[in-house]
């Protein structure tokens, strides 16, 4: 399984609407937001999901 690499953690979330290219450093601005109401259970999901605000850069 692929992933991202965050602040020194393993990442297994997607982020909507980022697509990376592999050997490409980027820094985002992204929203992060509950999937659902606190109590209902969501099977191999995260708690939250993200989605893409802006790719502040990008270094090869």
């Amino acid at each position: 399984m692929n992933c991202l690499v965050v602040d020194g953690e393993y990442f297994y979330e997607s982020i909507a609407g980022f697509t990376h290219e592999a050997g490409t450093t980027y820094q985002l601005e992204i929203e992060r937001s509950p999937r659902a109401a606190p109590g209902q259970i969501i099977h191999d999901a995260g708690y939250y999901s993200y989605r893409l605000i802006r790719v502040i850069s990008a270094t090869q």
